[in-house]
């Protein structure tokens, strides 16, 4: 295939719009549209139009009346009746007795031309010259060349892409099926394949016959008399079509960044998720270190409050000279260290010390001090900003230990390696896109859609949206909506604000005016209270606004047309507008008016609510609700904002430490019950201490522990939360029954004091016993069941060790609660007798005096291998506690690119996305 438009098609118009080095014009059989015809004369008379509607593959079909012609389908022609006859005869146009003709135009459209349209070209010679290509078929009938095309010939035909001898589709597919793994796992992709395009219309190749097309054409132009006229081969413009086919281009190279981000979101996913968590993690830890900071900074001068310095300067004035005025000198330095929030770290003593001196001792001494201060406050603002660095950086290394550092940075490599590609391809691409936007014959191809026909302004947004879709993501095409945007006036060649006010007349006046008083107020940054919005839409925007009022009964025909049941008009059905039910304006450039238009300040500003009012109206609301929200807002959206800010600045840090009220509540009520222990005065104070001390820490372990769990039901509300809720609820409250048993234990009993029930046989003494073992002996199962679950949950995760500990901890707490329930009911063998009736009582005394020694033989060996048992299962925990991953780091083992992502590691995106939501939630930073 051979690129590049033939000599014989002098297409100027066409060639001075550059493409750049990658691509080149050529020529396409007819594509899916129609053809029109203007004679100054024929042999019909005078100002006569002719219309054939085009098929996707190029076969013409002539219609009775351009009003009358029916829609051009995208593929082939109807099939001929009868057998053996082709569409050959159809791939041409006949233009009846050339001989009568006078000056004609022809053109190309891919839209039907409505009425007002064809009206407005018969009258307005200047528009149709500037439209459509002049013909003289008296001349063309006689072999004259002409400007649009030459005599035709196999071979001119062949010049024509589908005839040609190598099929283009190979080179330039349409609608091409992607096969194979465009990248792999490590972020490679295949470099080759990121410069190919695909057309936006199908091919209708006709190899091989050029000599069978080119006979039909002369035996066509036979006249009855028998002599010949010359067939011709016309090179029509088509610069919609050329434009869209660029833009389109452009966003298949961007299409390939879609595909790897399909192939590849499982990494993208780990990677981006990663780079978020590193920055939030960071910035939580240095908005904490500063809110630190900021608080000992605001109460480093408490001690010099207002009411302190007057105090202090008003008993300096009352003494006598000289010791007023070094003492008024004093008031000075402690009001500015106040004002400097010095704190006074022994500061103050030191000067009021100095004072006493004498000179020039006093000043050498004060001058020292006032140096200390002076690098005090200097060190502390450098370390200010150290502190907050410092801690940004320790908050990340712990996750940065469990990500395969390697693999994510060849990833990351290979990625940007894409996008670096990728993006020059689509910035030189756009290039040609911008240029064609302003090119003089689009902007008079666009004229085929008139300015008071709303049908045609919902086709001309069409277009014009698909013409410069997304170019605002390269630099040209950034430049050309900036340009387009702050020309603030709708203009032919500024196709931004045609679009917005639908091409119409009156919505373009309307618009314009309005942009006009946006930009003064924008000069002058007017404040949007200031301006009066109720009416606003009457006063200015009225022509605007019954435009869109009018194309709301287009779209909701089109809408209807798309559907099953379709849309008719005057009986006949509605073509429907291929929108693709997006707003494709809105999305490719929309945003661009609102950037122009915005003040980066709290306040709302007139020219911003007139942009939103304007493109509130293009969305279909109601101008009357559009005026009462920016009124409303005009009135209250600041202060609204200073309130959202304020509690922004409240709670700076994204995620939110949680410290339940709970937590203060058990420690308190366990302090308060050990000091008053504490000072009960008995000699046996030392042996409580030391039973009781192993109680107390299990106690306010598990009230640490307990705290947590009650908001992790919350929660949750899980199976395990609630189980493990019971569990430490009961060694809370065992801890406590074995702190009360130490208590009566030690207590005197009723023998020595003749105090009834106290003392190590009391019935208090054997209750609190009976009762705290058994909860104690029940948590401790429960918890080594637990721990067994946990075990199972790290199995197969790549924590081998973690496991075998969490089942070492699990059975030792098992064998902890068996253990401690058999030891329990050696303690309290006489609150058993008493609970099971005295005539079992009096057989229990008897069995304890033959037994006495083997049941005070199993307790101390019971005791003694619970008690090992214990202190093991806290080693064991300590190191649990010590090897165990937070949430997050569990999390970051198993993504994507984390070192345990080959034992038990994330497979899916949502997986993966699951997994991070739920180790923020359990770490308490959602």
């Amino acid at each position: 295939m051979t690129p590049g438009v033939p000599s014989w098609a002098s297409a100027d118009r066409i060639a001075s719009v550059p493409l750049g080095a990658e691509f080149h014009y050529a020529l396409r059989l007819l594509r899916a549209g129609y053809v029109y015809l203007f004679y100054s004369k024929n042999q019909a008379g005078s100002n006569k139009w002719e219309c054939y509607m085009v098929t996707g593959d190029g076969v013409l079909y002539k219609q009775p009346d351009p009003l009358m012609a029916v829609s051009a389908p995208e593929r082939t022609a109807r099939a001929c009746a009868r057998q053996g006859h082709s569409d050959a005869r159809l791939r041409h146009l006949v233009i009846e007795r050339p001989d009568k003709c006078g000056k004609t135009w022809i053109a190309f459209s891919e839209h039907k031309w409505s009425a007002d349209t064809i009206k407005e070209y018969t009258k307005n010679a200047k528009l149709r010259d500037s439209r459509m290509q002049t013909l003289y078929p008296a001349k063309m009938m006689t072999g004259a060349k002409h400007s649009h095309g030459t005599p035709a010939s196999a071979a001119a035909l062949q010049d024509v892409l589908e005839y040609a001898a190598v099929a283009p589709d190979a080179k330039l597919p349409h609608d091409a099926k992607i096969t194979g793994k465009f990248s792999q796992e490590d972020g490679g992709f295949d470099a080759g394949r990121i410069n190919t395009v695909s057309t936006l219309y199908p091919w209708a190749l006709r190899q091989g016959q050029a000599d069978a097309d080119f006979k039909a054409m002369q035996q066509r132009a036979t006249r009855a008399n028998g002599s010949h006229g010359t067939p011709h081969v016309l090179a029509l413009w088509d610069a919609i079509g050329i434009v869209s086919e660029l833009n389109a281009f452009r966003n298949d190279a961007a299409g390939w960044v879609k595909l790897y981000g399909e192939e590849r979101a499982f990494q993208l996913d780990a990677a981006n998720n990663l780079d978020g968590l590193r920055k939030a993690l960071e910035s939580r830890a240095g908005g904490i270190q500063k809110a630190s900071q900021d608080e000992q900074l605001k109460n480093a001068s408490n001690w010099n409050t207002d009411e302190d310095a007057k105090a202090r300067r008003k008993n300096a004035e009352k003494l006598p000279e000289p010791q007023r005025s070094r003492q008024l000198e004093i008031c000075d330095i402690l009001d500015d260290w106040g004002r400097r929030k010095v704190p006074m770290l022994g500061y103050g003593a030191r000067l009021q010390h100095a004072n006493l001196a004498n000179e020039p001792e006093r000043r050498q001494e004060i001058d020292k001090i006032k140096a200390e201060v002076e690098d005090f406050l200097k060190r502390r603002a450098k370390n200010y900003d150290a502190n907050i660095k410092h801690e940004e950086r320790e908050a990340w290394p712990k996750y940065e230990a469990r990500i395969d550092r390697p693999a994510l940075d060849l990833f990351e490599k290979n990625n940007k390696s894409l996008s670096t590609s990728v993006n020059k391809l689509i910035d030189q691409r756009t290039e040609a896109v911008v240029a064609w936007l302003g090119s003089q014959l689009l902007i008079d191809t666009l004229e085929d859609f008139h300015g008071a026909n709303i049908s045609d302004g919902v086709q001309f947004e069409d277009k014009v949206s698909r013409a410069f879709f997304a170019i605002g993501s390269s630099p040209a095409g950034a430049k050309k909506l900036k340009e387009w945007v702050a020309q603030t006036e709708a203009d032919k060649k500024n196709l931004y604000w045609r679009a917005v006010a639908l091409n119409q007349d009156v919505g373009i006046a309307s618009l314009n005016a309005a942009l006009k008083e946006a930009e003064k107020h924008r000069s002058e940054q007017t404040l949007s209270k200031t301006v009066t919005w109720v009416g606003y839409t009457a006063k200015v925007l009225k022509g605007f606004a019954d435009t869109y009022k009018k194309a709301q009964s287009v779209f909701d025909a089109v809408e209807k047309a798309s559907s099953a049941a379709g849309s008719t008009a005057f009986g006949a059905t509605i073509n429907p507008i291929k929108m693709r039910g997006a707003d494709r304006f809105m999305i490719g450039a929309g945003d661009w008016a609102f950037r122009h238009f915005a003040f980066d300040k709290l306040g709302d500003y007139a020219a911003e609510k007139v942009i939103q009012h304007i493109f509130s109206i293009r969305a279909l609301v109601d101008p009357l609700d559009s005026e009462r929200l920016v009124q409303a807002q005009a009135m209250g959206e600041q202060l609204s904002r200073e309130q959202t800010l304020q509690r922004l600045r409240t709670t700076r840090n994204f995620m939110k430490l949680d410290t339940p009220e709970i937590r203060t509540a058990q420690t308190e009520a366990l302090n308060q019950a050990w000091a008053k222990f504490k000072t009960s005065g008995d000699a046996k104070v030392s042996q409580a201490l030391k039973d009781a001390r192993l109680a107390l820490v299990v106690g306010l372990i598990e009230g640490v522990n307990f705290a947590k769990l009650i908001a992790d039901c919350k929660m949750k509300g899980d199976f395990k939360s609630y189980f493990s809720l019971v569990a430490s609820g009961m060694s809370i409250t065992s801890a406590l029954f074995d702190v009360a048993a130490t208590i009566t234990k030690n207590l005197p009993s009723k023998e020595s004091a003749g105090l009834p029930g106290l003392g190590s046989e009391s019935w208090t003494y054997q209750s609190l016993k009976g009762w705290g073992g058994a909860l104690s002996g029940t948590a401790s199962l429960m918890g080594g069941v637990l721990d067994l679950i946990d075990a199972g949950k790290n199995f197969g995760k790549g924590y081998d060790l973690l496991f075998i500990m969490c089942s070492v901890k699990g059975l030792a707490g098992i064998a902890s609660g068996a253990i401690t329930l058999a030891v329990t009911f050696t303690y309290a063998a006489p609150l058993v007798a008493r609970l099971t009736g005295r005539a079992a009582a009096g057989a229990a005394v008897e069995a304890v005096g033959e037994r006495a020694a083997a049941l005070i033989g199993l307790r101390i060996l019971g005791m003694a291998a619970g008690g090992w048992i214990t202190v093991g299962t806290l080693v064991i925990q300590v190191v649990i506690w010590k090897m165990t991953p937070d949430a997050l780091e569990k999390w970051a083992d198993h993504t994507a690119f984390g070192k345990k992502r080959k034992t038990g590691g994330y497979v899916a995106v949502k997986d993966q996305e699951q997994g991070l939501a739920d180790a923020l939630k359990e770490m308490g930073l959602q």
